[in-house]
């Protein structure tokens, strides 16, 4: 299919600006995609403007969390803007001669991507604070769950997101092509904040979550968007949402809940010759993810080298 990059030049120069067009229909025999928005990048304050698609499903069959929770949820925790490192971390950023990642000022480049003014059109950040700005700036969904603690206990967490959506009183949350609602008339169920949990979880059944545990969650999402850091959609989220919700309905995050936090380090390496892993990390908080995991699916899980999330 046609990318919706496809129109932009080659290559990018930090002095010029390209402006794509700001809405396209791109129709085919064997789908058919709306141009939703115009989202821009920037780097360093040059601009690109180009296309973000949203799929669109014929398929009306009702589901267990209705859309109009889910999108509720990604208005509490979404961002409009997002501001990432170009050199994904290998700049030291110490002003190494000839870097090519530090402007003639004496600051290092960094991209940000902005959203338009409108409804849904936002990312869940991959990071609690971005540090690639000269100014840290923190996520959305970080000041939303976290706060000042840098950690969330599962006992505080229905609370937490319920305030969260009542703060965002009156503002449109858009649910399909032709309907919009107020956030404050759709609250978020038990079930969706449940699911919300096990989304934002890099394991199920984790009695607390800290920032890193949330932004490892968040690469792991399918759908996620590498280009942007493994920065999450609104169609991604809710389709992970769903997928959540569902597996709650049918018992798959429902057994008994070992406390393994209370457990020390010996008890966890005992648990886990028993069971046959391998490979498994020294470190507690590790060795307690590789549990849950293999509670969750029966199974070892696999850590991948780069978002260091376990499938």
């Amino acid at each position: 299919g046609l990318s919706p990059f496809s129109f932009l030049p080659p290559t990018m120069t930090f002095n010029r600006q390209y402006h794509a067009l700001s809405a396209v229909i791109l129709l085919s025999n064997a789908f058919s995609f709306h141009i939703s928005s115009t989202l821009s990048h920037r780097s360093n304050g040059n601009k690109l403007q180009f296309l973000s698609s949203t799929a669109t499903d014929d398929d009306t069959t009702a589901t267990l969390i209705p859309t109009s929770e889910a999108r509720t949820l990604f208005a509490v925790l979404g961002d409009s803007k997002i501001f990432l490192d170009p050199s994904k971390g290998t700049c030291c950023r110490s002003s190494c001669s000839g870097c090519q990642f530090m402007l003639e000022d004496g600051t290092f480049r960094y991209d940000e991507y902005i959203a338009p003014e409108g409804v849904n059109a936002m990312w869940l950040a991959p990071y609690a604070v971005s540090t690639a700005k000269a100014d840290p700036i923190s996520s959305k969904w970080a000041s939303t769950l976290i706060g000042m603690t840098d950690k969330v206990k599962r006992d505080d967490f229905e609370s937490v997101v319920v305030e969260a959506c009542k703060s965002l009183g009156k503002k449109t949350v858009l649910v399909d092509d032709e309907t919009t609602i107020e956030a404050e008339d759709t609250l978020p169920s038990k079930t969706a904040i449940d699911a919300l949990w096990n989304v934002l979880s890099p394991v199920p059944g984790s009695p607390e979550l800290t920032s890193s545990d949330i932004s490892r969650g968040i690469k792991g999402i399918e759908g996620g968007d590498s280009s942007k850091g493994g920065a999450v959609t609104c169609m991604a989220f809710e389709k992970a949402l769903q997928e959540a919700g569902t597996k709650l309905a049918e018992g798959g995050d429902e057994e008994a809940f070992i406390d393994y936090e209370a457990m020390e380090k010996d008890q966890l390496k005992e648990i886990v010759n028993e069971r046959g892993m391998v490979r498994v990390p020294g470190m507690k908080k590790l060795m307690i993810e590789e549990l849950r995991f293999f509670d969750a699916n029966g199974r070892q899980g696999k850590r991948h080298p780069t978002k260091h999330t376990l499938s």
